[in-house]
């Protein structure tokens, strides 16, 4: 049985080289800075997929109806555009490839299942149609998605 474990040398403000140790030899992923021609961290990282959390089906009516996907489609394109959502998202660290990455994977878990996204974000895009509330609200539960 092989054991493969990553190892990294350098502090948090230093040049980072890490290693993935295979047995016993170690090749080295990520040793050159990225503004000189190495691997940054976005194109190291890939997104996970999130499967929606099992919800009851009971009531799930209640919760979509009056939902359908050109409307939620056209908040989440219009929370896309806004400079605001894109400023917060790199307060909080994604930077431009990976707020389009976190975007697409958000867009596709808010549209494919209806029945299996959480209630409050249903609700939440139910007011964002009726102009009662802005697609910025939005925010929180994109972070959330993005952070998993």
């Amino acid at each position: 049985m092989a054991y493969v474990s990553l190892i990294c040398y350098g502090g948090p403000y230093q040049h980072r080289t890490c290693y993935w140790r295979h047995q016993r030899r170690a090749v080295c992923i990520a040793g050159v800075p990225a503004d000189r021609g190495g691997s940054a961290i976005e194109d190291l990282v890939v997104p996970r997929v999130v499967a929606p959390p099992r919800t009851s089906a009971i009531g799930v009516e209640q919760w979509t109806q009056g939902l359908d996907a050109t409307n939620m489609s056209l908040a989440l394109d219009e929370f896309f555009r806004r400079k605001a959502v894109r400023n917060l998202s790199t307060e909080n660290g994604l930077n431009n490839k990976l707020f389009v990455t976190a975007y697409r994977s958000f867009r596709e878990y808010c549209l494919c299942e209806k029945g299996g996204v959480e209630p409050a974000l249903l609700v939440l895009f139910q007011d964002i149609i009726r102009g009662s509330t802005d697609v910025e609200s939005l925010f929180p539960f994109f972070l959330a998605h993005a952070r998993k």
